[in-house]
């Protein structure tokens, strides 16, 4: 069976220069980067050019495919900010090649309002040849499935699809059922990572980048999620979003291989 095709995610294996997170992908056979505008910034204060990140990434056969983050698509902030912000993000992802804007939002409960404001950035994203990945997160408002699907499919965007991260998916509102019904071309990309149903500290965004390990490590039934998305979506992509202190101690190229390794066994497993 051909190993699976890996991401890794923004906020994984977190480097000084992009070129050495570059090399450390490749080093775990990973082949794919989400990069945030953050991180992008932060790179070229660095010193780093757009030319020096592409040609490492052309020299290491890794490619940017996602950027992040268009925050709060759904809600009713104000319409030219949110306009400037997507047009940011497509700048960016026109210069590495991307064709993914991720968008995390929160969720004001009106759920036409937010499809609205939803199909209007995908309609913007699509002038550019992008897609919107809408990730429910699981400590704001919204953080099920359930959600992201009535909006996602009110929008009706051929470039729209939902993230699912498995982390976010056990701690929010976990419904295997409801993912087993759920239409596969809807299903944009599964972030893959393992934790525990007790918070590990008090504050959430704290314990994802410190208490979220790499599978094995943790309590959630992946393997019964994961087989449900080769069901639903076996061309689905597939993402690392790894974020433990132990693994932060470890040098870049290693803990990029152990984190590879342990979502391709699950991924493997499932599919078996």
């Amino acid at each position: 069976m051909t190993r699976p095709d890996l991401t890794f995610c923004h906020s994984t294996l977190d480097t000084e220069r992009f070129r050495d997170r570059v090399e450390a992908a490749a080093a775990a056979g990973v082949t794919g980067l989400a990069l945030d505008f953050g991180r992008h910034r932060a790179f070229r204060e660095r010193g780093e050019t757009d030319a020096e990140m592409l040609a490492a990434c052309r020299a290491n056969g890794v490619a940017v495919r996602e950027v992040w983050s268009y925050y709060n698509v759904l809600q009713g902030a104000d319409r030219a900010r949110s306009d400037a912000a997507l047009d940011r993000l497509l700048a960016l992802a026109d210069v590495f090649g991307a064709r993914m804007i991720g968008a995390p939002s929160g969720f004001d409960g009106d759920v036409d309002e937010a499809a609205e404001r939803l199909a209007r950035s995908c309609d913007r994203a699509a002038a550019s040849g992008a897609r919107i990945g809408l990730e429910f997160v699981a400590f704001t408002t919204l953080r099920d499935l359930g959600t992201a699907w009535q909006v996602v499919a009110a929008a009706d965007r051929r470039n729209l699809g939902i993230v699912l991260d498995c982390w976010h998916f056990f701690r929010g509102a976990p419904d295997l059922d409801l993912l087993a019904r759920l239409p596969g071309e809807l299903l944009e990309a599964v972030q893959i990572n393992d934790g525990f149903f007790t918070p590990q500290v008090a504050d959430p965004m704290e314990e994802v980048g410190r208490f979220r390990p790499e599978p094995g490590q943790g309590e959630f039934d992946l393997r019964g999620l994961l087989e449900i998305v080769h069901r639903i979506a076996p061309e689905v992509r597939f993402c690392v979003e790894v974020g433990s202190d132990d693994l932060k101690a470890l040098p870049p190229k290693v803990a990029a291989t152990r984190m590879a390794e342990a979502c391709r066994a699950v991924i493997s497993a499932a599919r078996n």
